[in-house]
């Protein structure tokens, strides 16, 4: 996870606290999970619009048939608010184990999409790296 940008300020006082959530699995559009999904969760960076992480997390896939959702979410005191999410269809990445750069628009969530006031787009850039363990 390397960073987002343009986020909308989700907060009265203050900027955004933001985290990401990455859920991976089998999705399918109009049916949703398929068998669940398994996730991690980054690190908070409070008080940001545009957040840098330089985080390294890591998830086993099954298959390259499952599809990455990036969710950014802002940290509140006692929960969080979704900012809006990208996906990734894990097809989309090599399979040689060297690293890509994707920057994903992100799809708004309602509340996010009434704070936002910049004419740029939200989005989050992630380096990839798909490892198939054969």
């Amino acid at each position: 996870l390397v960073s987002a940008s343009n986020l909308p300020n989700m907060d009265t006082f203050g900027k955004t606290d933001a985290f990401c959530e990455f859920q991976l699995g089998e999705f399918r559009d109009g049916q949703g999970w398929i068998d669940g999904f398994r996730k991690c969760r980054s690190k908070t960076v409070k008080n940001s619009l545009n957040p840098y992480w330089g985080e390294t997390l890591s998830l086993n896939a099954k298959s390259t048939h499952e599809v990455l959702i990036i969710k950014v979410f802002d940290q509140d005191l006692f929960s969080a608010t979704e900012i809006g999410q990208a996906r990734l269809q894990l097809t989309e990445l090599t399979h040689d184990g060297q690293p890509m750069g994707f920057d994903l628009t992100l799809q708004l969530a309602k509340q996010a999409r009434k704070a936002s006031v910049s004419s740029s787009a939200a989005s989050v850039a992630v380096q990839l790296i798909y490892n198939p363990l054969s």
